[in-house]
């Protein structure tokens, strides 16, 4: 992430300020419809993820059946929820800040690649070569 702020002539404060004019830190629609996709809808969405995954990851289910008691494993359940938010935060604003620093150094190969192509293409160009080879590991 310093690394994405380093090429960004206004850092940190740059990529906010551009993110927020265009919009990326718009949560979506806070309405109680069933006609488009909400914030209420993807939140139910993830929440049945993430319980999906609490009963079908073989590496989960062993982590929480490991637990001392069943406090313990309601408790770790909880807040291995509650850690997922910060994390996902921090991935978005991974995303948000190669989209500015792709708005302000155009590059055309980016152009022409799907939005998921943009941070591998970023490690394997940008980073310094130690970096990127422990960044794809």
């Amino acid at each position: 992430m310093p690394i994405i702020a380093a090429q960004v002539p206004g850092g940190f404060a740059q990529i906010i300020d551009i993110a927020w004019e265009q919009g990326k830190f718009e949560v979506g629609s806070t309405d109680l419809t069933l006609l488009y996709v909400t914030l209420w809808a993807t939140i139910l969405a993830k929440f049945m993820n993430f319980c999906q995954l609490l009963g079908t990851d073989q590496s989960a289910g062993q982590r929480y059946a490991a637990a001392k008691s069943d406090r313990e494993a309601r408790r770790a359940v909880i807040l291995g929820g509650l850690l997922t938010i910060p994390v996902w935060a921090y991935f978005f604003f991974v995303g948000t800040s190669l989209y500015v620093r792709y708005q302000l150094n155009p590059d055309p190969a980016v152009d022409e690649m799907r939005p998921d192509q943009a941070f591998p293409y970023f490690i394997l160009t940008q980073l310094p070569t130690g970096l990127a080879r422990f960044a794809v590991l």
